[in-house]
């Protein structure tokens, strides 16, 4: 039986240590580098636009790339509702399309003018392409919070039949649950955030909930860690099944 519990402890540590890896820097390279890269060593206005437009096509497609990503990241939460899920999606392929629509409209620019004006709206959409990433990594750290807390408490449940120390059960559920509220709470800071469009004042109150929610995030952490040393020392305290009760 206590090979059983360490098996299942053993494998939550898998699932803490392994989920928890922090996801890629998707985020691609500004559009002012895009503009100032291309201007170099070049004098011919036609040279100019393609390198223009195959810098764009590469940026906008690298961007595609990483949103396609996040919609099979989404689709794989277990603990987000499917309405909420559903909103996600819908936002993110709305920006996937905007971006093939530009991808589009650049490719076949003639005027110089406008071509440079359709490059800065890569700048906008970058700052929409710098939300949904951390949105969508802070909702998946809730999510990987939420799937633990519940692999805990089913061992806490066949742990409570067993002869072993009540109050660090009970310390490991208290633990457990408040880990939950952190992430509810980071989940409700950032579901409703909308991209700024260029608006600084709204950038700064997404930059200011963002960080919010991490807290969130790293508090549940905190919470699941004393968790699962609970756990791991009321294991450590079960006898292997045969071992007979010494009497007095």
């Amino acid at each position: 039986m206590k090979k059983q519990f360490i098996l299942i402890l053993t494998g939550i540590i898998f699932l803490l240590v392994v989920r928890s890896a922090a996801a890629k820097d998707l985020v691609g390279t500004d559009s002012s580098n895009l503009r100032r890269n291309s201007e170099v060593g070049t004098t011919s206005s036609e040279i100019k636009m393609t390198n223009w437009k195959n810098r764009a096509n590469l940026e906008i497609s690298a961007r595609i790339n990483s949103l396609n990503g996040l919609v099979i990241r989404i689709q794989e939460f277990k603990k987000l509702s499917d309405s909420s899920k559903t909103t996600l999606i819908g936002q993110v392929q709305s920006e996937i399309q905007t971006m093939q629509t530009l991808l589009q409209k650049i490719q076949i620019e003639t005027d110089q003018a406008t071509l440079k004006t359709d490059l800065q709206s890569i700048t906008k959409s970058f700052r929409v392409y710098l939300l949904f990433i951390p949105k969508i990594q802070i909702l998946s750290a809730a999510d990987r919070i939420d799937e633990i807390g519940d692999n805990m408490t089913n061992l806490v449940n066949k742990l409570q039949a067993k002869n072993v120390t009540q109050a660090a059960l009970a310390d490991a559920n208290a633990k457990i649950a408040d880990a939950k509220v952190h992430s509810q709470k980071a989940r409700d800071l950032v579901l409703p955030l909308q991209p700024d469009n260029g608006d600084q004042e709204i950038f700064d109150t997404n930059k200011t909930t963002l960080k919010q929610a991490r807290d969130e995030i790293k508090a549940g952490n905190v919470d699941l860690k004393v968790a699962m040393e609970d756990l791991r020392t009321i294991v450590k305290t079960l006898k292997p099944t045969g071992t007979p009760t010494p009497t007095i």
